[in-house]
């Protein structure tokens, strides 16, 4: 049953776009490049931080994976999911920590961009995945 939930990453590869970044080797591409070695960050100086996937096309999604660079620490304190709809960012889920990984269910959403926002974190973010999916049962 997992691996039937868990089969196919909508946002693999798809394009990410960043408030903020390190710049070269740390930009919004790190997130779902599928390598979990990379990693976006922002400027040392920017604890908060929005990471927009474009799914390209409208999507139902009801599952988010999200994952730190633990290496270098648990960072994030609260983030915010939202999809794009109708004209306007509609909530989705918030939470608080993620460290290594956390997955996140919520209520079917049609969509063509999810948003993570980081907003509370120790230091400045270090995000190494983010992954979406859409259930077979719901």
């Amino acid at each position: 049953m997992l691996k039937k939930e868990f089969e196919t990453d909508l946002a693999k590869g798809k394009k990410a776009t960043v408030s903020d970044s390190r710049g070269r080797n740390f930009e919004g591409t790190m997130v779902n490049d599928g390598n979990p070695e990379t990693y976006w960050a922002t400027k040392d100086s920017q604890t908060t931080g929005d990471v927009i996937i474009d799914l390209g096309k409208e999507t139902e999604v009801n599952r988010i994976i999200l994952q730190e660079y633990i290496r270098l620490g648990q960072r994030v304190q609260e983030f915010k999911v939202s999809a794009f709809k109708d004209g306007k960012w509609e909530p989705v889920i918030d939470g608080t920590t993620i460290g290594y990984k956390v997955i996140r269910k919520f209520p079917v959403v049609e969509t063509k961009q999810i948003k993570v926002t980081i907003s509370k974190s120790k230091a400045c973010p270090v995000i190494s995945n983010i992954e979406l999916y859409k259930s077979p049962g719901e």
